[in-house]
């Protein structure tokens, strides 16, 4: 990406039929409403005048281990993405899991690995693919261990020459809360992505 482009995008995000549990985003995969619900929010965010030109993805590589999809139709679906956003020159944010390792995973290191390999192969092929969020929000509940997350991206690095991160839920980066995280971890990220939400506010409380 030329230094001076900036990326204005939205995560594509699922219906609500497939938000039960912790697996939507699998959910989302398995449904894949490609013409009514996904390539639709594309054609939004890229063709509503006001610079959209970025599209993130939350995958959920653990499907495979679950058995909720296989891998070839994890990147099937995956590579439909990619080839539509590269057609219309829209790059593509990826990343490889929403829950981390889901509870009902029990799986090493070099398992994680195993199962990003192929996306992250795949994804490797676009030159519209700015980089690669390992796991969504790994800071929050039910992720790696920071220890287990830089083995993770070590032996990434390996595998593709895309720029990763590990996307983090912070509050207020101003607060104690969960912010030291970003602080500890940032220097194993390529690139450093913040969520940084924000605590509900009454418009009362604005006034003035």
């Amino acid at each position: 990406i030329p230094d001076t482009r900036k990326l204005l995008g939205a995560n594509i995000v699922p219906k609500k039929a497939d938000i039960t549990g912790a697996q939507a985003w699998g959910n989302m995969i398995l449904s894949w409403d490609w013409g009514g619900w996904i390539k639709p929010q594309i054609d939004l965010i890229a063709g509503n005048n006001v610079g959209g030109n970025c599209i993130r993805m939350i995958g959920e590589v653990y499907g495979i281990a679950t058995g909720m999809y296989t891998e070839a139709f994890y990147l099937a679906r995956h590579r439909q993405l990619a080839d539509y956003c590269a057609s219309i020159g829209v790059h593509l944010y990826a990343c490889c899991s929403g829950k981390g390792t889901p509870a009902q995973v029990t799986i090493s290191n070099d398992g994680a690995v195993n199962l990003m390999a192929g996306y992250l192969r795949m994804m490797g092929e676009y030159p519209n693919v700015i980089g690669v969020d390992v796991v969504q929000e790994s800071n929050v509940v039910a992720k790696p261990t920071d220890a287990n997350l830089i083995e993770i991206l070590s032996k990434l690095r390996a595998i593709t020459p895309l720029p990763l991160t590990a996307s983090t839920g912070e509050i207020n980066l101003a607060s104690a809360g969960t912010a030291p995280w970003i602080y500890s971890m940032a220097q194993y990220f390529d690139f450093i992505d913040i969520h940084n939400y924000t605590y509900p506010v009454t418009m009362q409380s604005l006034d003035g």
